[in-house]
This record gives C-alpha cells, sequence and structure tokens, in this order.
C-alpha cells in the first residue's frame, strides 16, 4: 500500500511540477511580448483605449467599405460604432452585466445570450493586453511552434474557470502579436474565431495593429485595413450610456 500511495504522490508531484514548468515558459512569452510593445508601463496604457480605423466588411461575395471606433475601459465596458458604406451607422455596446445596440435610430437593449457572446469577445481583448496574464488565476501553457501568414510563431494558451480558451500566437522574431484564437458561439451556434494582427506603429510609445483582420470559422469577416490608436487617462462615461 505505501508503494503504491508513494508512486500516486510521485506522480501527482511530477505533474504539479511540470504546470509549473509550463507557466514559467509561457510568462516568458508573455515577457518577451511586452517588452516588444513598449514594456509593463506603456502596455498599461491599453486598459483605456479609442482606436479609429476604415476597413472592409465582408457579406458572402460583397465587400463594404466602413469607418469605425472602437472604445474599451476593461475589463468590462467596450463600445464599437460602425459607419458603413457612408450610408448606416451602427452602435454596439457593453457596460459590466448590459449591452444596447442602435441601429436607424432605434436602440434596444441586448438579450442574455447576446450579451454573454459579447461579454467573452471583450475577455478575449483584455487578454490582448498582455498585462492581466501575469497575475493568478490563469492556467498558462506555451503551444506548439507554428506560422501565421508564412512566419514563425510561438504561442501560450490561457485558460480560465467559466471562460473559453484563449490562444495567442507571437511573431518569432519580433515577439509581436500576430494572432489571436478562441472558441465562441453566435446564435447559438459554435463558431472559431479569429484576429490576425499586423503592420505595427507606435502610438504614445505602445507598438500596436494598423492592420486586423477578423475570422470565423476561417472565413473574413472583416478587415481594417488601418488604425490610429489614443490612450485617454479616462474614458468617457457616455460612450457607454444608452442613449
Amino acid at each position: 500500500m505505501r508503494s503504491t500511495l508513494a508512486a500516486a504522490l510521485a506522480c501527482i508531484c511530477a505533474a504539479t511540477a511540470a504546470r509549473a514548468g509550463d507557466r514559467d515558459d509561457a510568462l516568458a512569452i508573455i515577457d518577451q511580448a511586452v517588452q516588444a510593445q513598449g514594456g509593463a508601463d506603456a502596455v498599461a496604457k491599453l486598459r483605456t483605449t479609442v482606436r479609429r480605423g476604415e476597413g472592409v466588411l465582408f457579406q458572402g461575395d460583397d465587400k463594404q467599405p466602413f469607418t469605425d471606433e472602437m472604445t474599451l475601459d476593461l475589463p468590462d465596458r467596450w463600445r464599437l460604432s460602425l459607419d458603413i458604406d457612408k450610408q448606416t451607422r451602427f452602435t454596439l455596446a457593453v457596460a459590466g452585466d448590459k449591452g444596447w445596440e442602435a441601429l436607424g435610430g432605434k436602440v434596444d437593449d441586448l438579450g442574455p445570450e447576446r450579451l454573454k457572446e459579447m461579454r467573452e469577445e471583450i475577455y478575449v481583448l483584455w487578454l490582448q493586453t498582455l498585462l492581466p496574464l501575469r497575475k493568478d488565476g490563469f492556467d498558462l501553457a506555451p503551444l506548439p511552434e507554428a506560422k501565421v501568414d508564412g512566419q514563425a510563431v510561438v504561442g501560450v494558451k490561457a485558460s480560465s474557470k467559466d471562460r473559453p480558451d484563449v490562444k495567442l500566437y507571437f511573431d518569432k522574431s519580433t515577439h509581436l502579436p500576430a494572432r489571436v484564437e478562441w472558441s465562441a458561439r453566435e446564435a447559438g451556434l459554435p463558431r472559431a474565431k479569429a484576429y490576425l494582427l499586423g503592420d505595427y506603429r507606435d502610438f504614445d510609445g505602445v507598438k500596436m495593429p494598423t492592420h486586423l483582420v477578423e475570422t470565423t470559422d476561417g472565413k473574413k469577416i472583416s478587415e481594417l485595413t488601418s488604425a490610429v490608436y489614443k490612450f485617454p487617462s479616462k474614458a468617457d462615461d457616455a460612450a457607454f450610456t444608452k442613449p
């Protein structure tokens, strides 16, 4: 009995040590990415971000130009306004456990399922700021080396209770974020979602992607071809207030 117990304890200790080693390896990748974007003080600015850009929406074979403005007050407030083809404005906002959308002058509250979907997407955006991953509460593990647009990348998988697993990939040479993947639900259906990030430029001491592609199940949903960023010290509360 004692030998069986000793063997079991040895297995538990080995597994614990392996997990600790995985976390250390993952944190080393994250630390490199933080430094590549400008360092911890610079990256901390991402908690409150205003991003403006222009690009193309994809609907089947159709393409529609758009401009947008996204406001982040992480970890739980987010707003996106889209002007589509200079004709239609759509706004979607989440503040904690409430959310709303506006289209054509009509404003509606988000239903529970839609709100849950959006809160998970905001969670992914929060993890992209990297610093939260240094805290306890996440199981971190390095991912096998892969390629994004032909470039070698290293990755980290972040897991947390009652949250989707998120895979973050970083360019192996520049250490800048290159791709983010997670499983989501849209209209009750499972979806594989991803952001592809590139064309980094410096904004107030932080290197940020100016080219962003969003995909669902491997298909392009949107492509932001240019983006500019500001990092206000405090978010504008009115941005999240329902009209």
